[in-house]
Formats: C-alpha cells, sequence, structure tokens
C-alpha cells in the first residue's frame, strides 16, 4: 500500500509533548506516522468500493412499485446494534412509512454490524435512495443525540491491568460522538417475483448475520 493512498495519522499529541518541552515540532522530536491501522481501513474502503460499483441497476427505476431488500452495514461493521442502540434502530425502521406515504416494510432484521429490510413501494412519490439516505440520517442523528455511550479505551486499559481480555463484558459501548455510524452506501436488489421473496424472507430468518446473499440461488 503506497503511502499517497494512505492517510498518515494526526501529529496533534507528538507536537502537544514537543511544545510542552519547550521544543519546536520537528521530525527529531516527532514521532514517524505508523501506516499500519491506516492501510488496513484503504484497504477496506478500497474493497467497498470495488463492490460499489455493482450494487446499483443501471437505469433502473427505484420509484417504481414492488419490493426491495436492503442491507445497510455500519461503518467499518462495527458492533454497534445492540441494546437500546438495537432498539433506536428497529423504531426508526417502523417509522418509515409516517414519513413515506406508499412505503411499507414486509420484514426486517437488526444485527450488531448490519441491518436488513425488505421495503413495499406502492405508488410512493418518493425512491428507494431517498428513503434509505434518509432513514440513515434519522439513525444517525438520534443515535448521537440520545445514546450515551463511554469510549472502549479506559476500559480495555482497566481489563488488562487486571489481566483479563477485553470481551464485551468489560468493554463499554463506543463513542458515537465523533464516529460515523454507517457505511456510505449500502446493498439492494429488486424483488422480482413472489417465490424470491418468501425465499429472501426465509434466509433472512436463517441467516441473519449474513451481509451478503448467493442471488442465483435466491431470485429465481
Amino acid at each position: 500500500m503506497a503511502p499517497q493512498n494512505v492517510a498518515a495519522p494526526s501529529y496533534g499529541a507528538n507536537v502537544a509533548n514537543a511544545a510542552a518541552q519547550g521544543a519546536a515540532a520537528t521530525p527529531d522530536n516527532v514521532a514517524a506516522p505508523s501506516y499500519g491501522a491506516n492501510a488496513g481501513n484503504a484497504a477496506a474502503q478500497e474493497d467497498i468500493m470495488n463492490y460499489r460499483k455493482h450494487i446499483r441497476l443501471p437505469n433502473y427505476d427505484y420509484s417504481q412499485n414492488g419490493y426491495y431488500f436492503v442491507t445497510i452495514c455500519t461503518h467499518m461493521r462495527r458492533p454497534i446494534f445492540v441494546d437500546a442502540v438495537k432498539s433506536l434502530v428497529e423504531q426508526k425502521i417502523n417509522q418509515i412509512h409516517k414519513y413515506y406515504k406508499g412505503v411499507d416494510i414486509d420484514y426486517n432484521e437488526v444485527m450488531p454490524t448490519h441491518v436488513h429490510i425488505i421495503l413495499i413501494l406502492n405508488d410512493t412519490n418518493t425512491s428507494l435512495p431517498k428513503i434509505i439516505n434518509a432513514f440513515k440520517s434519522w439513525v444517525t442523528r438520534d443515535i448521537k443525540r440520545n445514546v450515551a455511550a463511554p469510549s472502549y479505551g479506559a476500559n480495555v486499559a482497566n481489563a488488562a491491568a487486571q489481566g483479563a481480555a477485553a470481551t464485551p463484558d468489560n468493554v463499554a459501548a463506543p463513542s458515537y460522538g465523533a464516529n460515523a455510524i454507517w457505511q456510505p452506501n449500502y446493498y439492494e436488489h429488486v424483488i422480482r417475483n413472489e417465490s424470491a421473496l418468501n425465499k429472501i424472507r426465509e434466509y433472512i430468518i436463517n441467516n441473519p448475520d449474513k451481509e451478503e446473499y448467493d442471488w442465483g440461488k435466491l431470485d429465481v
């Protein structure tokens, strides 16, 4: 991974330390950035971008009547949709029809790293992308306003000091304030017939943790 496509981390802490010691921030007193984590993030985003090229049907009218299956993942697939946050996401899914006439929810499943929704569009004056973008915005807004969640940092340190592994039992939920909640895009599938609809419903129920599907087996 070349440095030009990997964002270097902030120098903030090192510059602050140098300033506290009365020294100018120079290459000698500012530690060189580590590209390890950033290289991983760049690779993950590259995978997302490559997949994104194939998740929309060209020239398709996504306001047409029909059933649409959507999967939306959390940012970097962080497992944040649990407890109060999961309840909030479920509430927002069930409120979609209140804001968009002609839009209903056939089925949904909220998992820690993603959500599955089957939407029904019937003589609506909006489109699937507008609905999903609005839903993501509502969830992001309400999580950041209403869900208090401290950082992992102190809890990981405390667990380590006690000789324990960092687990969901001793690590608090992540801080939501400055972090993205969702991946930039989402996966969608136009459900063509009742047989496919039934298979997709059944598959979600039996395999809710799956983020991607073998449409050759389901959409028949």
